[in-house]
């Protein structure tokens, strides 16, 4: 299966392209579709697996809990919001909340993203529908 979203930036300021790829239909355990994110690290030499990072609903300071078809991960993006010349990462679980859907945005720090401080938004935050709306299915280009 592959990865429907994929998004390079910076996340670490280091002048190299990082890349976000989602996973959307990763089981974690026993819990189908829960969905994940990997940030994989760019070099000199282009991208390396080395260092990658992943992110879920049960990493520790990650808003919320990974459940069955969340799909976590169903957009990645990565965009310096805050200018400060490293791209945070943007996250979509259109599953969230049946299917309502909800977003998370990551910071980073000079080691790149990381899930403390991070956030999300859900149809109660943001008022929109509460059931299928598939907040977080896709980002803009």
């Amino acid at each position: 299966m592959t990865a429907p979203s994929v998004s390079i930036g910076d996340v670490n300021g280091d002048g190299y392209g990082d890349i976000a790829v989602g996973v959307p239909h990763e089981d974690l355990g026993t819990t189908k579709d829960a969905g994940s994110v990997l940030v994989l690290p760019g070099t000199a030499s282009g991208p390396t697996g080395t260092g990658t990072v992943g992110f879920n609903q049960d990493t520790a300071d990650v808003p919320g809990a990974a459940e069955a078809n969340d799909r976590f991960g169903g957009a990645a993006k990565l965009v310096d919001a805050n200018r400060d010349g490293r791209s945070e990462l943007a996250v979509g679980a259109p599953g969230e909340n049946a299917d309502a859907g909800s977003l998370w945005i990551f910071p980073t720090t000079a080691a790149g993203p990381t899930a403390k401080g991070s956030f999300t938004f859900g149809h109660g935050t943001l008022g929109t529908v509460a059931k299928s709306a598939g907040l977080g299915s896709s980002f803009n280009r």
